[in-house]
């Protein structure tokens, strides 16, 4: 199953407004673009970027052999992951989450556990439960701050506890830092050298608004950094992709531009809509996690007939339907965006099939398994065998109510992760059924 993102512009209509990809309103610095000239392309970009690698080890005040470079910060990621996972490890992921440690974590390691924030606690996540979390199979610890979809900040001591508990276990930490800039909080980064197991990720599709150029970033300790600069492919950043990245970073009244223009949008937005009823969760990032009692990907529908793109964020292990992200763009756009969730807002709550259930699991939300996926699971906790009236044995669940239970539905939800139920074998399915009745 392909992975799904935000960003999907090129699925619509040219002049779509993008509220799906959390990108600097403001465009590339103009001393980025003036930068892309037509002649360099008769010649290769510089294998390993020294002059970039300087700048950027400069603004973080670490040597230049604690940065490497790749196209996008998705291939440092790769790259981390193709060297420091192998099928008897497994990643710890801090969710709900960016899907791609996941997948990463699939394809190099053993696969990827969990640890889901709570809702409750504005989904911040705090060191113990992912200290109590990690096993003897726990080779890397995910941690996504500002988290991307919630835009919450893991506290830095929390984060320095985890980062202790790893080093003394022998346990990377991977920090993604791609929204860092849009923060008040501190980065790590430049921490790198005093570090044995952390390493960050940075990049420059999201501050810098560069996201068709694909360029990015990691910084640690140069044992590591060495590491993966020995297996990694030389010519990955083109070059106009390393000039705009240094000139972007040269570009100080850009810097200085953007974030009171975020901090300003982000407070706008936020509270018209909240005004609406809709909960907004508290960013530190360029977008915002709303929750409704809506249908997400209807509301993704929705808003396209209007011109409008937005991230609907049921497939984010840890989510539903009720949640969307949307970021944080210049004022005319965010107006039109707060009108368009008012006609949302204003056409109430959808209501699916009529059933003795309705509405079940989440208030808004169509049943979401009316008809059961394990069906017929022939579980005799469950169901049973009877004689139908064609006189043939058929497999009865009729007084069956685990199905329609709000904590079975996000345990199955969570063990889908972004599998879609319909597109899997039968095996599979029940294979899920069986994790989710455990301590049954």
């Amino acid at each position: 199953m392909k992975p799904v993102h935000g960003g999907d512009y090129w699925d619509h209509d040219l002049g779509t407004i993008d509220f799906s990809a959390n990108i600097n309103p403001l465009g590339p610095s103009k001393r980025a673009l003036k930068t892309i000239e037509k002649w360099k392309i008769n010649f290769y970009p510089p294998p390993y970027s020294p002059r970039l690698r300087s700048a950027v080890a400069g603004g973080l005040g670490v040597g230049e052999d604690c940065i490497t470079l790749g196209n996008g910060s998705i291939e440092v990621l790769r790259d981390f992951c193709s060297r420091f996972l192998d099928k008897a490890n497994t990643a710890l992921i801090a969710g709900p989450t960016f899907s791609e440690y996941a997948r990463f974590a699939s394809v190099y390691g053993r696969g990827a556990r969990y640890v889901l924030a709570s809702e409750d606690n504005c989904f911040q996540h705090r060191a113990e439960d992912i200290i109590s979390s990690v096993d003897v199979s726990t080779k890397v610890i995910f941690i996504c701050r500002p988290n991307n979809p919630t835009g919450s900040v893991m506290a830095e001591e929390d984060l320095t506890r985890v980062l202790e508990f790893a080093q003394e276990k022998d346990i990377y930490l991977f920090l993604d830092e791609a929204f860092i800039e849009f923060s008040q909080s501190r980065s790590l980064a430049p921490m790198v050298e005093k570090w044995d197991k952390l390493f960050v990720l940075r990049s420059f599709t999201k501050f810098y608004a560069l996201p068709g150029l694909r360029i990015g970033y990691g910084v640690s300790n140069p044992g590591i950094i060495e590491d993966l600069e020995r297996v990694k492919t030389p010519w990955t950043v083109n070059i106009f992709a390393h000039d705009a990245a240094l000139e972007s970073i040269r570009d100080k009244v850009y810097f200085e531009k953007t974030k009171p223009l975020i901090d300003a949008e982000r407070g706008f937005l936020a509270e018209e809509i909240s005004r609406l009823g809709v909960q907004v969760y508290r960013s530190e990032a360029n977008f915002l996690l709303l929750k409704y009692n809506w249908n997400s990907r209807d509301v993704k529908t929705e808003l396209l007939k209007e011109g409008l793109l937005i991230r609907d964020c049921s497939t984010f292990n840890g989510l539903d339907t009720r949640f969307i992200r949307v970021s944080v763009r210049g004022r005319k756009d965010n107006l039109m965006l707060v009108k368009a969730l008012e006609k949302q807002v204003k056409r109430g709550m959808r209501k699916g099939r009529e059933c003795e259930y309705y509405p079940c699991h989440f208030e808004g939300q169509d049943c979401t398994y009316c008809f059961c996926p394990f069906y017929p699971c022939e579980d005799e906790r469950l169901g049973k065998n009877i004689v139908g009236k064609k006189g043939t044995r058929v497999w009865s669940c009729k007084d069956c109510r685990w199905i329609h239970e709000a904590e079975t539905v996000r345990k199955i939800q969570t063990l889908l992760g972004e599998d879609d139920i319909e597109e899997l074998s039968r095996e599979r399915r029940l294979e899920i059924k069986e994790k989710a009745m455990k301590n049954i």
